[in-house]
């Protein structure tokens, strides 16, 4: 159990430093976050810029916003599962609003710790050279990141503020069974309580998610209600190229004698 007494917090939760790259986070089933106070509650934070992590393979219910993407950019989010949460994806361009002074030189966090790494230097230059370009390709924008070959039923599928265009996201191959396609918010941080709500209804916003699959009902679940989130043999899921994910791998090991 976590994050039950508290906001603005997320079961895995980490940012502001984009030397953090090649993190993995695979075959997890986060359930059951509520924490009350601001901003709620996440499953996957990937806070402040945080960038270059991969969600794979995961299971999300009623996980608040599942995978949130903090103003980050060359995150991946494949083959995950998502039920019931507040948002399946959430995306964000903070470094163009309410956080400018990570990039106008007020607040140097960034870059001062991609210098204590020399990332300018073997290993880094090597292993992550996309860094030696951040600061030349506009850094404050959410750009490069992917969601491809999930499957999203119940809610929300995405959650979007500061304005962002949904075409900024490469999203393929998903299949959404949601009721909201979206709930956008716009640049200003006074119409953060307010919003737009999109819907299968809108034909503009589903030219935007042209390659994925929007449909109604259980998108092939062997059976919701007991929380068995298998995904049968007819599924439409395999059909866009989803992956069967262990779920009897997933959770708790005994440790064995030795």
């Amino acid at each position: 159990m976590t994050v039950k007494e508290t906001g603005d917090a997320g079961a895995i939760h980490t940012g502001r430093d984009y030397t953090w790259r090649g993190n993995v986070i695979r075959y997890n089933y986060f359930h059951d976050l509520h924490g009350p106070g601001l901003f709620g509650v996440m499953g996957v934070y990937l806070d402040d810029f945080m960038s270059g992590t991969i969600v794979y393979g995961n299971i999300f219910y009623r996980a608040g916003r599942a995978v949130f993407l903090g103003g980050g950019r060359d995150n991946l989010v494949e083959n995950n599962v998502f039920i019931d949460c507040e948002a399946s994806v959430h995306i964000d361009a903070r470094g163009t609003t309410w956080a400018k002074n990570y990039f106008d030189g007020r607040y140097n966090v960034l870059t001062d710790r991609m210098k204590a790494v020399h990332y300018d230097q073997p290993p880094y230059s090597e292993r992550y050279p996309e860094l030696l370009k951040y600061y030349d390709d506009n850094p404050a924008m959410p750009k490069n990141n992917r969601v491809l070959h999930n499957v999203s039923y119940g809610k929300i599928w995405l959650d979007i503020e500061d304005g962002v265009d949904p075409r900024l996201l490469e999203m393929q191959n998903n299949v959404i069974a949601d009721s909201i396609l979206c709930y956008w918010r716009g640049p200003k941080v006074k119409d953060a309580p307010t919003g737009t709500i999109y819907t299968r209804d809108d034909a503009d916003f589903m030219q935007k998610l042209k390659g994925n699959l929007v449909m109604t009902g259980n998108p092939g679940f062997v059976d919701i209600k007991t929380k068995d989130f298998r995904l049968r043999k007819d599924s439409p899921a395999w059909q866009v190229g989803f992956k069967k994910i262990p779920i009897d791998k997933i959770g708790l090991y005994r440790q064995c004698d030795q």
